[in-house]
C-alpha cells in the first residue's frame, strides 16, 4: 500500500498538537481597552450633554430639594430664589463669602427665571442665555456648599 492509501492514514497515529505557548497575561488588556475606551468615551459625552442642557431653574430646585429647601406651594421664582440664598446664608457654610456669592447668585437666577417666564417674547431669548450663564457660575460655587 502506498503512503496516501486512506487506511494508512487511519493506522498510522495522528501527529500531537504542538504545545500551548503560555501568553503573558498583559496581552488580553488591548481587548479591555477596546470595550473600555468607547464606554468612557460615551459616558464622558452624556455627562457633558446633559450639563450643557440642563434647565438652570430645574438645576435650582433639585439642588434646593436636595439640601433641605424644596419649592413651597404657590412660591413664585423670585420668591424662592431670594428665599433659598437666605437659607444658604443660614446654613453657615465652611466659607461665608462664598455662600454669600452663592444667595446672590440664586436671587438673580430667580430672577432671571422670572423674566422668562413673564418677560416679553423678544427679552425672553436673551434672558434664557443669561440664566444658563448664571447657572453655569452657581454651578461652581454649590458644589463647595455640599453638606
Amino acid at each position: 500500500m502506498s503512503a496516501g492509501c486512506p487506511l494508512n492514514q487511519l493506522l498510522n497515529p495522528l501527529e500531537p498538537l504542538p504545545p500551548i505557548e503560555d501568553v503573558p497575561w498583559w496581552r488580553f488588556l488591548w481587548w479591555a481597552f477596546l470595550v473600555l475606551a468607547p464606554v468612557s468615551v460615551l459616558g464622558a459625552g452624556l455627562f457633558w450633554w446633559r450639563n450643557a442642557h440642563e434647565d438652570p431653574w430645574l438645576g435650582l430646585l433639585r439642588w434646593g430639594r436636595r439640601h433641605g429647601r424644596p419649592l413651597g406651594a404657590g412660591e413664585t421664582p423670585l420668591e424662592y430664589g431670594t428665599q433659598l440664598g437666605e437659607f444658604v446664608v443660614g446654613q453657615n457654610p465652611k466659607d461665608p463669602e462664598v455662600g454669600r456669592i452663592a444667595a446672590r447668585e440664586m436671587r438673580a437666577l430667580g430672577e432671571e427665571v422670572s423674566g422668562v417666564q413673564y418677560a416679553p417674547a423678544g427679552q425672553r431669548a436673551q434672558l434664557q442665555g443669561q440664566a444658563k450663564a448664571r447657572w453655569d457660575r452657581l454651578r461652581g460655587y454649590l458644589r463647595t456648599l455640599r453638606k
